[in-house]
C-alpha cells in the first residue's frame, strides 16, 4: 500500500492493485492519528480507537470500528456504519444508510438517504433527517427534530427531544418518550407508559395503550383508542370513533363519530358524536351533543 500525505491537504491511503486484492474497487484504511483532512476515493475504513482531526468524505462507504472517532464534517456517497463507541464531533451527510452502534454518537445536524438505525445508548446531538426510516433502540436518544419519509420506530426508553414528522407511521414503545409534536402521516401508537410531551396528528389511527399519555391535542383521520388509565391532556378529535377503556382521560373537548366509554372514563369538556355508547357512571364535565 501506498499513502500519499500532503501538508494541509487530504491525505489518502491508495488500495491495493488488483493482483493483491482481485477487485478494481479502491479503498482507503486509516490506522494511525491525523490532523489532516481525508478524502477517500471509494470506500474508507477508520481503524480501532483512531482519532481523525479534521473533514472526512468518500465517494463510497464509511466504516468506523469501535472506538473511533472523527472531529470534522462527516460525508459519504454510500452507507455511514458506526461501531460501539464511535464518535463523530460534527455533521453527518450519509448517501445511504446509517448504522451506529452502542453507546455511538453524533454530535450534530443528521441527514441520510437510506434508513437509520440506532443502537442502544446511541445519541445524536441534533436533528435527524432521512429519506427512509428511523429506528432507535432501547435507550438511544435523538436531541433534535425528526424527519423521516418512512416510518419512526422508538425502542424502550429510547427518547427524542424534538419534533416528530413521518410519512408513515410512528411507534413507542415501553417508557419512551418525545418531548415535541408529533405528525404522522400513517398511524401512531404508544406502548405501555410512554409518552408524547405535544400534539398529536395522524393520518390514521392514534392508539394509547395502559398508563401512555399525550400531554397536548390528538387529532386522527382514522379512530382514537385509549386503554386503561391513559391519558389525553388536551382535546380529541377523530373522523371515526373514539373509545375510552376504564379510568381513561380526555382533558379537554371530544369530537367524532362515535364515541364509546367505559366505566370509570373521564371527558372534561365537552362531547360531539353522531352516536354515544357511554357508562352511566362516565364523567362528563361539559355539554354532550349529538351531531
Amino acid at each position: 500500500m501506498v499513502w500519499k500525505i500532503h501538508t494541509r491537504k487530504p491525505t489518502f491511503l491508495l488500495a491495493p492493485s488488483d493482483s493483491e486484492t482481485g477487485s478494481s474497487e479502491e479503498s482507503t484504511v486509516i490506522s494511525s492519528h491525523t490532523d489532516e483532512d481525508i478524502s477517500a476515493e471509494g470506500d474508507l475504513r477508520i481503524k480501532e480507537g483512531v482519532e481523525v482531526d479534521g473533514r472526512v468524505t468518500a465517494t463510497g462507504s464509511i466504516v468506523m470500528e469501535p472506538e473511533s472517532s472523527i472531529e470534522g464534517e462527516v460525508s459519504s456517497d454510500g452507507d455511514l456504519e458506526m461501531h460501539d463507541q464511535a464518535e463523530i464531533d460534527s455533521d453527518a451527510h450519509v448517501g445511504g444508510d446509517l448504522t451506529m452502534g452502542t453507546e455511538s454518537e453524533i454530535d450534530g445536524d443528521t441527514t441520510a438517504t437510506g434508513s437509520t438505525s440506532m443502537g442502544q445508548e446511541s445519541e445524536i446531538d441534533g436533528d435527524l433527517h432521512t429519506e427512509s426510516s428511523v429506528s432507535m433502540s432501547k435507550g438511544s436518544s435523538v436531541d433534535g427534530e425528526v424527519t423521516a419519509s418512512e416510518e419512526v420506530m422508538l425502542s424502550q426508553d429510547a427518547e427524542i427531544d424534538g419534533d416528530v414528522e413521518s410519512g408513515s407511521d410512528v411507534s413507542l414503545a415501553e417508557d419512551s418518550e418525545v418531548d415535541g409534536d408529533v405528525h404522522s402521516e400513517g398511524s401512531v401508537s404508544t406502548s405501555d407508559g410512554s409518552s408524547v410531551d405535544g400534539d398529536v396528528t395522524a393520518f390514521g389511527d392514534i392508539t394509547l395503550s395502559q398508563g401512555a399519555e399525550i400531554d397536548g391535542d390528538a387529532e386522527a383521520g382514522g379512530d382514537i383508542y385509549l386503554a386503561e388509565e391513559s391519558e389525553i391532556d388536551g382535546e380529541a378529535h377523530a373522523q371515526g370513533s373514539v373509545e375510552m377503556a376504564e379510568s381513561s382521560r380526555i382533558d379537554g373537548n371530544l369530537e367524532s363519530e362515535m364515541v364509546s366509554a367505559s366505566q370509570g372514563s373521564k371527558i372534561n369538556g365537552d362531547v360531539v358524536a353522531s352516536e354515544l355508547q357511554m357508562d352511566s357512571d362516565t364523567s362528563v364535565r361539559g355539554e354532550t351533543i349529538e351531531k
